[in-house]
């Protein structure tokens, strides 16, 4: 199927529907792809300085693993999904933008907080990039002073001599009644019209947020603003690379709550850290199709290590958000971080012991194996020194190792040591593995539901490109006898992010929560903008839609119903709520969900023959040849008795003595510590 220059490819009307996920992470871009009966993954460099080649390219290798030219490709892609590392680069690289923040005259110091708070804030909005503005809204809600029009516009003309990119409004009180912030709103957007190129974007915090802490939702308001702009442009450019090659459909973006939305409903902040967050909401979703009751995540990329506890098949959630220093008010993947990965750097101590991390090369100069001028020993050169990596194969051979480079690290450390390259090796392969245990247990010791559950209901699932040779040290720091791999292994981020359904989240500010009519008529047009949204989103009518409503006041009673969605539609009366004994003003929340619960299927092994043959592997009591085996992403293959290495695209997974590795229905490595539960 081909389609000339500017012109669209036709989908045949029988032809199946390909499901696209991608993640561009800051090493690599990883690419997950489905018709629903094959599977096919990739993975290409990433392009720091504009992501969206990496985004282009990923696209281009998923079309032509499957067989096709990119337009004929997307012309049958029902789904397109993205997520990124790019607005945490923007907020480690300190490169938004430059934000104005507007608040309630008298709180330009303390942004309605501590002196500590604010001068956390202030690495994202500039002190002299605040201004007060004359207004009030009194404790029951109710605006005592309406918005100065002549302090606002002397607020606003001095944020622009400032060199101000955007402009935050977050008043006090604001989510009681966003009357003034609405009213500051219309004023800036008279003075500066919409079509003019002195246009000011705007950014209520009322629109955001109606959490009561007015710090809260200023730092949450910032915060967004200082990631959209760059955020804004990396995503539309993105879709438009889709659109150049006739993809009709909106690129979704994969949002930190589970959902997706295409670029236009997305709010930059809920964007934040969302490719590992799709690792773990992947992992729930696996969970429950195996039925495993809790599940520790175990994703080892080149700095860090990421963990998290998914119980009885849900994601851990957090009520904030670490975001460069701060902690908003926003929900999140509960996830834990250390560091140590494959380029965390190994040093001698004054004792003879040694260290691993957190310190990393990165990935330039990276590890020295590399061969790009790193000179001191990570994780990556012991593995190779000892035999558990090939030169050649490492990332399915886009990169050649150089054994030479790595020896020379090793050696340099050995001579603190007072023993040789192969000596210096196996010393940090225990402290690697020691600084692992150490680090899993001091996480797990804040987890009581794992500490309470009992053996056979745990397991640990590996992903992450080192996953494969730390997952079973993990499982055993832990006492966790079962450790899921999987063939999708390398690219865990952006399967997960395909399985994630699109969703809406929408709330209002309500005058009275005990008045069911005024709360059935905000419901109602909450109901009638999904609607909206959900068909620009491309979702079929006859698509099964859930409603969730929720009704609370700001002394804690909170109600929810749900149900189904044209239901609500139809009838918003009947869905709506109240708090009969409660009083005065509260918000109301609504969440819609298309139901997508698209089958887990055997992702295969892998483009390629059968990977099979031996490694040399150096252990404590010598040297021996370790076995291959190619049993991942085929189901009812043999077992196999460890120590093996099983054979996966772009990681390398092992399995020690005294394990062994079934490979169920899905084709996923189930390996077992042998004479533990089952």
């Amino acid at each position: 199927m081909t389609a000339t220059p500017g012109q669209a490819a036709v989908a045949p009307a029988d032809a199946r529907r390909y499901r696209l996920s991608i993640d561009t992470g800051g090493t690599f871009t990883d690419g997950f792809v489905t018709d629903g009966d094959r599977s096919a993954q990739v993975k290409v460099d990433t392009t720091p300085d504009d992501p969206t080649e990496g985004f282009a390219a990923c696209v281009a290798a998923a079309a032509g693993a499957l067989g096709e030219t990119v337009p004929a490709f997307l012309a049958r892609a029902s789904l397109v999904h993205f997520s990124s590392t790019i607005a945490t680069n923007i907020v480690v690289q300190r490169t938004g933008a430059d934000v104005g923040l507007l608040v309630t005259a008298g709180h330009e110091e303390t942004l309605y907080g501590s002196g500590e708070q604010a001068g956390l804030l202030a690495g994202f909005v500039h002190p002299g990039a605040i201004r007060g503005v004359p207004e009030a809204t009194g404790p029951d809600g109710a605006v005592q002073n309406p918005v100065d029009p002549a302090g606002l516009e002397a607020a606003v003309r001095e944020l622009l001599e400032h060199g101000v990119h955007l402009v935050v409004i977050s008043f006090a009180r604001a989510h009681l009644n966003p009357a003034n912030e609405l009213a500051a709103k219309s004023l800036i957007e008279t003075s500066y019209p919409r079509h003019y190129l002195g246009a000011i974007p705007l950014v209520l915090s009322s629109q955001l947020s109606l959490d009561p802490d007015d710090h809260a939702r200023t730092a949450l308001a910032v915060a967004n603003a200082y990631i959209h702009p760059v955020l804004a442009r990396s995503m539309y450019k993105a879709e438009d690379r889709l659109r150049a090659h006739k993809f009709r459909r909106p690129l979704l973006i994969i949002n930190t709550d589970g959902s997706s939305t295409r670029v236009a409903k997305t709010r930059a902040i809920d964007t934040y850290n969302s490719g590992p967050s799709a690792g773990v909401l992947g992992a729930a979703i696996v969970a429950r199709a195996l039925g495993t009751a809790h599940v520790v995540t175990l994703d080892v990329g080149g700095t860090t290590t990421d963990v998290a506890h998914v119980s009885a098949a849900t994601a851990p959630r957090s009520v904030s958000t670490g975001f460069g220093g701060l902690s908003l008010r926003h929900p999140a993947v509960a996830l834990s971080s250390f560091g140590l990965g494959g380029g965390s750097v190994v040093t001698a101590g004054p004792g003879g012991g040694l260290a691993v991390g957190p310190r990393s090369a990165g990935a330039v100069p990276g590890p020295a194996c590399f061969g790009l001028g790193g000179s001191e020993p990570t994780p990556t050169d012991v593995w190779l020194e000892l035999g558990y990596l090939e030169p050649g194969e490492f990332l399915s051979g886009r990169r050649t190792l150089d054994p030479g480079s790595g020896r020379a690290a090793l050696a340099a450390l050995g001579s603190e040591l007072g023993a040789s390259p192969e000596e210096a090796a196996l010393a940090a392969l225990d402290a690697i593995h020691t600084t692992l245990a150490t680090h899993m247990r001091a996480w797990a010791a804040g987890q009581p539901g794992l500490a309470g559950a009992s053996p056979g209901s745990q397991s640990l699932f590996s992903y992450g490109g080192g996953g494969g040779l730390l997952a079973v040290p993990a499982a055993a720091a832990l006492g966790i006898d079962e450790v899921v791999v999987f063939p999708q292994s390398s690219v865990f981020s952006a399967f997960g992010g395909s399985l994630l359904p699109i969703a809406h989240t929408y709330h209002a500010a309500v005058t009275d929560v005990s008045d069911a009519g005024a709360v059935g008529q905000a419901l109602a047009g909450m109901l009638d903008r999904a609607a909206r949204d959900m068909r620009a989103e491309g979702v079929p009518a006859q698509a099964a839609l859930t409603a969730a409503v929720t009704l609370s006041d700001f002394t804690g009673q909170e109600t929810t119903t749900a149900g189904s969605f044209p239901d609500m539609l139809s009838d918003p009366a009947a869905a709506s709520v109240s708090l009969p004994g409660g009083g005065g003003r509260g918000r109301l929340s609504v969440r819609i969900t298309a139901v997508s619960d698209p089958p887990l299927r055997p992702a295969g092994p892998g483009p390629g023959a059968p990977v099979t043959g031996t490694r040399k592997v150096r252990f404590a009591d010598g040297v021996m040849e370790v076995p291959l085996a190619s049993g991942l992403g085929c189901p009812g293959e043999p077992p196999v008795t460890g120590p093996a290495f099983l054979a996966a695209p772009d990681t390398t997974v092992f399995v020690p003595a005294g394990w062994t590795a079934e490979f169920g229905a899905l084709g996923y490595g189930i390996v077992r510590r042998q004479g533990g539960d089952d």
